[in-house]
C-alpha cells in the first residue's frame, strides 16, 4: 500500500487520494464500518488530494435487493459513529497537512497495521491504521531521521497524551480496525 501512495507523479502533479466514488460500492458495503473508518483515515493523512464522496460518512450498507441505479431515500434519524469521525479527519487535513506534504513509511511487527509518517509545514503526523478487525498490540519502529526530535505525542483524534520513553520503539494497543493520528512535538 504505501508504495501505491508514495508513488512518484512527473511535474508539479498531485495524486487524488479516496476510498470510494460514485462508480463503486461504498467503502462501508464493502469493507464494513471499520474497514471504512481505516480507509479514509489513510486516505485523509497521505499525500495529494484527499477525496470524501458525499453521502459516505452515512456508512451504511446498501439493501442487497436495491440495483446500483435505483436511489434510496436517506434516512434522517439513522447515526453512526463515522457522522463524528469524519469531521474529525477533514479538520486534522486542514490544520495540519495539505497537498504536497512527504510521506514515509514506518516499519512495525504486524502485517495488517499501516503506520506511516506525514511531513508538511513543520507539522509531523504519524498514522497508524488497524486493517483487522481484531484488536492488537504493534511496535512502531521510530528511526527514521526525518522523525526529528520526539518530545511528546498526542492522538489528534482523541487529544490524549500517548507515554512515549524514547529508545526507537513505540508498543501501541490499537482496536479492531483501531486508528491513531499522533501529532509529534
Amino acid at each position: 500500500m504505501h508504495d501505491i501512495l508514495t508513488q512518484p507523479i512527473e511535474g508539479d502533479g498531485r495524486p487524488m487520494r479516496f476510498a470510494e466514488n460514485h462508480d463503486m460500492s461504498r467503502a462501508a458495503a464493502k469493507w464494513g464500518l471499520g474497514g471504512s473508518k481505516v480507509a479514509h483515515t489513510v486516505v485523509m493523512t497521505s499525500r495529494g488530494y484527499a477525496m470524501m464522496y458525499g453521502g459516505g460518512e452515512v456508512g451504511f450498507a446498501p439493501d442487497a435487493n436495491v440495483q446500483w441505479s435505483q436511489s434510496s431515500p436517506i434516512i434522517w434519524d439513522y447515526t453512526c459513529p463515522l457522522f463524528e469521525y469524519f469531521p474529525k479527519l477533514i479538520n486534522i487535513r486542514k490544520q495540519y497537512l495539505s497537498s504536497d506534504l512527504d510521506q514515509y513509511w514506518i516499519a512495525n511487527d504486524n502485517s495488517a497495521v499501516y503506520s506511516s509518517l506525514a511531513v508538511n509545514a513543520g507539522n509531523r503526523l504519524i498514522t497508524v491504521a488497524n486493517f483487522s478487525g481484531a484488536a492488537t498490540t504493534v511496535n512502531l519502529t521510530l528511526t527514521l531521521p526525518e522523525l526529528g526530535t520526539i518530545s511528546s505525542l498526542t492522538d489528534l483524534l482523541t487529544n490524549q497524551a500517548i507515554p512515549y520513553a524514547g529508545g526507537g520503539s513505540l508498543p501501541l494497543t490499537l482496536d479492531g480496525y483501531g486508528t491513531v493520528i499522533l501529532l509529534i512535538q
